[in-house]
């Protein structure tokens, strides 16, 4: 450059140093600039539509868990008119505490509408709840059986499926804004390419700290995208896959062995006598028991084809494909035994330490089985293993026959639909 060359070494020095310079801070702002756009974005994933969404999904959970499953075992006579009353009270407050907290959440305004007509539907729900309460208290048995049937499901069912909805909105808007971070990540990167490319021929070892910047940044947004994903499969208490994972990876194992003809064992495990241990020693001593179960759960399934779920509450599926018959019984039996030799102390168990109840199905060629036909084989082992003294194992070889009912709701309370 012809100007350039008039100017003496040390102008030409700092001529570069000013170039340099005001290169560097340019940089340094516009990556301080996406950055922070990027981790707001996050934080706005985060705080507006991950925690409201979780709320939503425990107030879903005191719903199904408690309310009706409490409901279906009263009518059943599995349990006394004292113990749904508790049950009930417990998940009514359980869903008005979620609810107040998701209420205190910043919310979209195209939400508005959908979280009044949930507020609505829900008050009106909680006040036949109520009346079911009391009806529980005086053991009405049949009047109760009359309005749940007229009053409590028909109005139950559109207000989980508003609830659904409310959460699936949740996850859309979480999703759009985490691509409206990786757009501003793309806008970034490229800005700082072409700046790149003007001052290359200056200096190319003063973008060094710049370029780690940015691979800094962009590991954290892949990290964050993975906690994204691993908060909406995982159980927050437990670790283990969550009920939302089992509903949509069981169809699709079961679809994958199919097509491998191969063998699996599918088991439903309740922890025996849990809601009186959770009376004893508390909710809190009761969360650390779930833990532990989980945790033993897991590390008895180390082979990539092998699951283990937990379904809410004390309850657990485990799925295991490519096994043996005769594999397949000692396996659950160590894993039932493992769980007993935790010591976990349960003084108000049959057994003196805490214990579990295995159902388990398994299918000797996989065919044309529905998840629920499976669901309920191994539900009816639970039952019997139950009814059997608890702290056993009640193996069945699938029996499509006896398990084509797909009207009757399972002892678990799921009724999964594909």
């Amino acid at each position: 450059m012809p100007l350039l060359s008039r100017f003496s070494v040390a102008i030409k020095h700092t001529i570069l140093l000013v170039v340099m310079s005001l290169g560097l801070v340019t940089i340094t702002l516009l990556s301080y600039y996406g950055t922070g756009q990027i981790k707001k974005q996050l934080d706005t994933v985060y705080e507006e539509n991950i925690l409201p969404a979780n709320t939503l999904i425990s107030l879903s959970h005191h719903y199904r868990n408690g309310i009706v499953i409490a409901l279906h075992r009263y009518q059943n006579h599995l349990i006394e008119a004292k113990t749904a009353m508790l049950a009930l009270q417990e998940a009514k407050e359980g869903i008005e505490a979620d609810w107040l907290d998701y209420e205190a959440y910043s919310h979209d305004p195209v939400d508005q509408e959908s979280i009044i007509r949930t507020a609505e539907a829900l008050k009106a729900n909680l006040e036949t709840v109520t009346l079911l309460i009391h009806l529980l208290d005086a053991n009405g048995r049949s009047a109760l059986g009359e309005i749940v049937q007229r009053d409590f499901y028909p109005s139950a069912e559109p207000l989980l499926a508003s609830i659904d909805g409310l959460i699936q909105g949740e996850f859309t808007r979480a999703r759009e804004r985490r691509d409206e971070s990786n757009d501003i990540q793309v806008a970034t990167k490229n800005i700082l390419f072409f700046s790149l490319l003007i001052l290359f021929s200056i200096a190319a070892g003063i973008f060094y700290p710049v370029m780690k910047s940015i691979q800094k940044s962009d590991s954290t947004l892949r990290s964050l995208n993975d906690k994204l994903t691993e908060i909406s499969i995982t159980d927050a208490l437990t670790g283990v896959y969550n009920r939302r994972y089992f509903e949509m990876m069981f169809p699709k194992e079961i679809q994958n062995n199919r097509r491998r003809q191969d063998t699996l064992a599918f088991a439903m495990i309740d922890i025996d006598y849990f809601k009186r241990y959770n009376d004893a020693y508390g909710h809190q001593q009761g969360d650390e028991a779930l833990k532990q179960v989980a945790q033993t759960m897991k590390e008895h399934l180390k082979r990539s084809g092998d699951f283990v779920f937990r379904l809410g509450g004390e309850e657990f599926a485990v799925f295991v494909s490519h096994i043996s018959e005769e594999s397949a019984h000692i396996f659950f039996e160590k894993l039932k035994q493992s769980i007993q030799d935790l010591h976990i102390e349960h003084k108000d168990n049959t057994h003196p330490y805490l214990t579990v109840s295995i159902g388990v199905t398994f299918l000797t060629q996989t065919g044309d089985e529905a998840p629920d036909a499976l669901m309920r084989c191994a539900d009816i082992a639970l039952y019997e293993a139950k009814n059997a003294g608890r702290n056993a194992v009640v193996f069945k070889v699938f029996d499509p026959e006896a398990c084509r009912d797909m009207n009757k709701p399972t002892q678990s309370g799921l009724s999964l639909s594909y």
